[in-house]
């Protein structure tokens, strides 16, 4: 049991602090999540607590994110390193005005599940994957955006489920191929 929590770094935006947080303390969480990514190692786990997080998200490699039921992220979250392996999951929503979630380095292998992923951007993409050598899964029943809620280019291994609903197109693709159960109700089919 320690062995795992040892390797945990909690978010709280109630009760946490950047300043105090630290790693592998649940009664010192920082109260954001960049700062708690900042004092992670390959390996760690940052559990964010309910609440609403206004901040961008660099997914960091070998690093695991849980967002409890409850969290909602008003911001771009996206890859900065190749060869990444990264693990999103829980229950969490994730909303910006440009592209939501972004995949964009080479080789990067990342797992998404999410409640939802939504943008409000008028050209934007709820989930955007750019990387020709990306392999992705995503879970999540409600991807929605203007303009596309999936934009992934170049060639993409993309699987999973997904429910779409959104005002334009829900995948503009490029040579992607797609394995899974896709629904989609939209504007323009």
């Amino acid at each position: 049991v320690n062995a795992v929590r040892n390797n945990v770094i909690w978010v709280d935006q109630l009760s946490g602090n950047d300043a105090t947080g630290q790693k592998s303390e649940f009664l010192f969480p920082f109260a954001t999540i960049n700062a708690a990514v900042a004092a992670a190692a390959p390996g760690f786990l940052i559990y964010v607590s309910p609440g609403t997080y206004t901040e961008d998200i660099e997914l960091v490699d070998g690093l695991n994110y849980y967002f409890s039921p409850g969290t909602e992220i008003i911001g771009r979250v996206h890859d900065v390193t190749p060869d990444s392996t990264i693990c999103i999951y829980g229950y969490g929503t994730f909303l910006n005005n440009g592209n939501t979630v972004e995949i964009t380095q080479a080789k990067s292998v990342v797992k998404f599940i999410a409640k939802s992923i939504q943008t409000s951007g008028a050209l934007n993409a709820a989930f955007r994957v750019t990387s020709p050598t990306a392999i992705v899964s995503i879970e999540c029943p409600d991807v929605q955006g203007q303009q596309y809620g999936l934009q992934l280019t170049g060639t993409v291994n993309f699987t999973g489920n997904i429910t779409a609903s959104n005002i334009g197109a829900t995948i503009s693709a490029g040579e992607t191929i797609i394995r899974g159960n896709i629904h989609a109700s939209s504007g323009l089919g």
